[in-house]
């Protein structure tokens, strides 16, 4: 039977329980990331931060992508010195 040919409660039901499933999955990612990075987190940031979003796991979303971004400036402002430098 294909998914177009169920009912539409039906369809809403399964599309639940696949976002929830997701969610479960990236919320196990984010415990493997913390768990096999532990002593280097802040080189995985940006994967934990996407994760973290996607998990629906807000504070520690909100953390990483503050961290995420402070990274993604100092790689920035590096850039520019560099850049700067040549001139």
């Amino acid at each position: 039977m294909s998914f177009a040919v169920l009912r539409p409660h039906a369809r809403g039901h399964i599309r639940r329980l696949l976002q929830e499933r997701r969610r479960e999955l990236h919320a196990r990612i984010v415990d493997a990331i913390e768990t096999l990075h532990g002593d280097r987190l802040v080189e995985q940031v940006e994967r934990l931060a996407h994760h973290a979003i996607r998990a629906e796991r807000w504070e520690k979303a909100l953390v990483c992508c503050r961290q995420a971004g402070a990274k993604a400036m100092g790689r920035w402002a590096r850039r520019e010195a560099l850049a700067l430098r040549r001139v």
